[in-house]
């Protein structure tokens, strides 16, 4: 089974047992960290799922001495609380997941309205499908299309800035022909 083990909101990493038994022996998971598996209805204190790990009465001083990361989020918070990254976040079956990757269509917008149409439109396209995978819990699937929004936009500025390089310089050897008594 693996362990989500997070501190003060943010993922720390997802480990079997035998990794965070390890991790607690080395100093590198705290007591007060959270724990998170599948089949757990909340977070718990490392110090609560791992118990046999800690001597008795230290879990109990490092709870009364350290603030605990939980305290900012309500006892009740559902396990995507150490996950999300604002308002709106952690619905639905997004749940234990990284934040959100970010969806690049103000870029997508930009580079569609001045800079290449076809890319662009791509680039909106990848970029409207970031936030529907990410609530629907595919991670993976939000991130290789914020991947793609962004390569498309900036292809899209790419295109954009060498077409107008080239009607420059075109427009530059017309001017200059017509100086010189051509055309």
């Amino acid at each position: 089974m693996n362990y989500h083990i997070a501190r003060d909101g943010q993922q720390i990493g997802v480990f079997p047992k035998e990794d965070v038994l390890a991790k607690i022996q080395q100093g590198t998971i705290k007591a007060t960290d959270l724990a998170w598996a599948e089949g757990m209805p909340d977070w718990k204190l490392v110090s609560e799922v791992f118990a046999d790990a800690f001597p008795q009465k230290a879990p109990e001083a490092a709870v009364a001495h350290t603030p605990v990361p939980s305290q900012a989020q309500p006892a009740s918070a559902q396990p995507q609380a150490a996950y999300s990254s604002g308002p709106g976040t952690g619905m639905g079956a997004a749940t234990n997941l990284p934040p959100k990757p970010e969806n690049y269509l103000v870029w997508a917008i930009l580079a569609t309205v001045l800079c290449c149409l076809p890319l662009g439109i791509v680039s909106i396209i990848f970029a409207a499908q970031v936030d529907s995978k990410y609530r629907a819990g595919d991670y993976h699937g939000a991130l290789e299309s914020s991947r793609k929004a962004k390569s498309f936009a900036w292809w899209s500025f790419g295109v954009g800035l060498a077409v107008t390089v080239i009607v420059v310089a075109i427009q530059v050897v017309a001017a200059i022909t017509a100086a010189s008594g051509g055309y």
